[in-house]
């Protein structure tokens, strides 16, 4: 029997903050993965522990779509060279790339207090985020992508450098981010 497929959700709830509150005081100390969709308004994404919270808290919530977790992979992290545990919860990268509409997300740079970042985001919407984990004192650079386009872009200015990139690229599932959505 294979492993489980897990699931990320997206909801639409005007209340979002309120049931991230409720939940909050029914569980304290767990980390709740609950990102605002960064294009569209009253959306919001969740990490497959978040959901289950929110079962288990009794609240009603009506699902608008669900992502499969190996639909939305991320590349780059072999090149981390410290502790994998500093590393923000691959839940919690994947969760916050749906909220930009991403397909797909690569590990860029590892930065501690002083350090440049190779890209600044400049809003929300951009492709380029920074993300640690709860507690972490390192930030964490990352690039989404949000179509096989642009991912094949990026792999066409790499040629010869970075050939792992290409593969991964190939193997990305989807043409853009619609493609990923299938009704909860």
């Amino acid at each position: 029997m294979g492993a489980e497929r897990r699931w990320f959700f997206c909801l639409r709830s005007p209340q979002a903050t309120v049931l991230f509150r409720q939940v909050r005081a029914k569980a304290p100390g767990r980390v709740i993965e609950l990102w605002p969709d960064v294009f569209a308004a009253e959306l919001y994404w969740l990490a497959p522990e978040t959901r289950a919270l929110l079962d288990a808290c009794g609240a009603e919530v009506r699902y608008l779509y669900k992502v499969e977790e190996a639909a939305v992979p991320l590349y780059g992290l072999e090149r981390y060279p410290g502790s994998p545990a500093d590393l923000p919860a691959p839940d919690s990268v994947r969760t916050r790339t749906l909220a930009g509409h991403g397909i797909g997300v690569e590990f860029v740079q590892a930065l501690r207090e002083g350090d440049t970042p190779a890209a600044e985001p400049t809003a929300p919407t951009d492709a380029v985020f920074f993300l640690r984990r709860p507690g972490g004192e390192m930030n964490f650079l990352w690039r989404l992508f949000r179509s096989r386009a642009d991912a094949m872009h990026q792999a066409a200015q790499r040629r010869g450098t970075d050939p792992g990139f290409a593969a991964w690229v190939e193997q990305l599932r989807v043409e853009d981010f619609s493609g990923l959505l299938t009704p909860a």
